[in-house]
Order: C-alpha cells, then sequence, then structure tokens
C-alpha cells in the first residue's frame, strides 16, 4: 500500500512551477503536505511564488487523487520507489544541496554506499581515449568502494557506469526523463544492468520525455548526489560544464582531465582548469589515494556546514537558497 502522505508529495510535485523549493516553503508553511490541500486560496497565495494559476492546478490534481494513487500502486509494481526529501532514505548528500528536488523516483535501490560518491561525467561524442579513461577511472574507483554517478548518456556518461560494472562496483544513473522512459533507448539494457548494482533516479513525472531544460536540471542532482565531479572530456558548449559549475555551488571538489592539447573537444576541460579544477593527467597514472583524500575533506567540510544549519535553524529549516 502507498503511503498517504507521499501522495501528497507528488501531487504537489506535479503542479507545473513548484519545484523543490517552493514545495519546501509549502510544507514550512502549513505542516505536512497534505495540509497544503486543505489551505484556503488566500493562505495559498500568501505563500512566495505560488500564483492563482498554481492554486487551480493544486484544485484539479486534488480532484484526481484516486488517478494519481493508481498510478503510483502501479509504479510500485513496476519496482518503482519514491523518495521524498523528509524520508531517511533520501540520498544523504543531496539533502545538503540547496537545491535538492522534493522527491525522487528509483528504480534499484539507494544506499549508505551512495554516500562516499563521485560524479564522472563527459561528451556524448565522446573521442576513444576519453572512453577508456573514464571506464577505468570508474573501474579503479569502484573497485575502493566509492560509488559512480553519473546521466547515463552515451560516451562518457556510459562507460562510467560500464567502468563501475564490470569492477562489481555500485554505480547510480540520474535521468533528464522520467523513470518510465530511459533516454537514449541504447542504453536500456545498460539502466537494467544499474538496478542491480546501484539505481536509476528521475526527479520527473514518470512518464515525462527528455527535453533540454531537463537534462540540464538534473545536471544538479548529478553534482549533488557527489562528493567531486570528474569531467573527462568538454567542448566549448558541453553539458558537463554545467555539471562542474553546479558542483561548485555546492560545495563540492571539481577535477578535470588535462588532455595537454588544443582540440576543440577539450576546450571545456581547459576552461575548467583555468577556472581552479583540480587536474587529472591524461596521460599518466591517477592518484587514487590523493583524489579519494579529497573526496573525504569534502565530506567532513559538507557534515560539519549541515550541522552548524541544524543548529541554528533546526532540523526543518533547511537552506532554501534564497
Amino acid at each position: 500500500m502507498f503511503e498517504e502522505e507521499k501522495l501528497y508529495w507528488v501531487a504537489l510535485s506535479a503542479v507545473s512551477g513548484i519545484g523543490g523549493k517552493t514545495l519546501e516553503r509549502l510544507v514550512q508553511q502549513f505542516g505536512a503536505p497534505s495540509e497544503v490541500f486543505d489551505a484556503s486560496e488566500e493562505d495559498l497565495l500568501a505563500v512566495p511564488r505560488i500564483t492563482e494559476q498554481m492554486v487551480t492546478e493544486i484544485r484539479r490534481i486534488e480532484a484526481n487523487l484516486d488517478n494519481l494513487r493508481a498510478d503510483l500502486s502501479a509504479l510500485s509494481e513496476e519496482g518503482v520507489s519514491v523518495l521524498t526529501r523528509e524520508e531517511e532514505g533520501f540520498p544523504r548528500n543531496l539533502r545538503w544541496a540547496s537545491d535538492r528536488p522534493a522527491l525522487l523516483y528509483a528504480r534499484g535501490e539507494v544506499t549508505a554506499e551512495e554516500e562516499f560518491s563521485i560524479a564522472i561525467v563527459g561528451s556524448r561524442n565522446a573521442t576513444e581515449a576519453g572512453v577508456e579513461l573514464a571506464r577505468d577511472l570508474a573501474g579503479e574507483l569502484a573497485s575502493r568502494g566509492i560509488t559512480v554517478i553519473s546521466g547515463l548518456a552515451l560516451g562518457i556518461d556510459a562507460a562510467a557506469h560500464q567502468g563501475a560494472l564490470d569492477a562489481e562496483g555500485r554505480t547510480v544513473g540520474v535521468l533528464g526523463s522520467g523513470i518510465r522512459v530511459v533516454y537514449p533507448s541504447e542504453n536500456l539494457e545498460l539502466a537494467e544492468r544499474m538496478i542491480r548494482s546501484g539505481a536509476v533516479l528521475s526527479e520527473l513525472s514518470p512518464n515525462a520525455r527528455p527535453s533540454g531544460p531537463n537534462l540540464m536540471a538534473r545536471d544538479r542532482i548529478i553534482s549533488g548526489l557527489s562528493l567531486g565531479v570528474v569531467v573527462v572530456e568538454a567542448g566549448e558548449r558541453s553539458g558537463s560544464l554545467d555539471t562542474g559549475a553546479r558542483a561548485k555551488r555546492q560545495n563540492r571538489a571539481v577535477w578535470a582531465v588535462d588532455w595537454c592539447d588544443e582540440e576543440d573537444s577539450h576546450a571545456g576541460n581547459r576552461q575548467l582548469l583555468r577556472g581552479g579544477a583540480l587536474a587529472i593527467p591524461s596521460n599518466e597514472s591517477v592518484d587514487l589515494s590523493s583524489l579519494e583524500e579529497v573526496l573525504r575533506e569534502t565530506e567532513s567540510r559538507l557534515l560539519q556546514e549541515a550541522s552548524d544549519c541544524e543548529l541554528k535553524e533546526g532540523p526543518l529549516q533547511l537552506d532554501l537558497g534564497l
């Protein structure tokens, strides 16, 4: 049986314009997602960024809760779980990010092993050398007990996931589409392997199609799940640069592979390195012990920041990035 309160989390997240921050404002204002539906129009409109159109949509969704309840039951039968940010099972690292989603749909299992994790991302149109480096690096890190996070895209992302799986480690993929829509479809078999040794996640409604904005939005989840991000290959306008930028704003470590060339396919790497990213050599062995040490330092710092925040504001007054 699907937990009733979780139903209201899902219902509110389905309202156009209500993202993670606005949903958290609503919960803080009214006490629980279910209480939002009992609030008057006047009280709802008093919440920052809530519009009349949103109120209308809340009422429409309220009238169709039975259909939503049935769909969630069907998802459960498909092996899909829903994790809200209130639950203990919500990924710890992502909970620390001010731009965290309100909930995640998950296939597979998110465990405590995901707390010590690193993202490996890069171009879809990767070079052979880039694919090999991503696969090897992911495998070496996974064999050390570090979970590998990526975006299930072609190229570098897929190589990172495969490397972790081949090393019998854990890996988590974040979709820029709904949990029922693995994109690209070429990675469907890879996704099935991943749910047996990790998880596939999405913040979007289960049947949502991929889009540019959705793919960009998932970058913050990739970085937020991780303690650090490695950019293997990135062109001048690569989406991986956005993942690196998000990681920096979330106080995560950022590495970029130094290819020691002037190729256009590595222009993003050079940009990241000029901006202060840590360098990973492309032509020699990576110092995995030093990389792991940076992850542990990042984890320690984030733990302290989370503790300070809770002491100052209380456990329910999380940073909304206002």
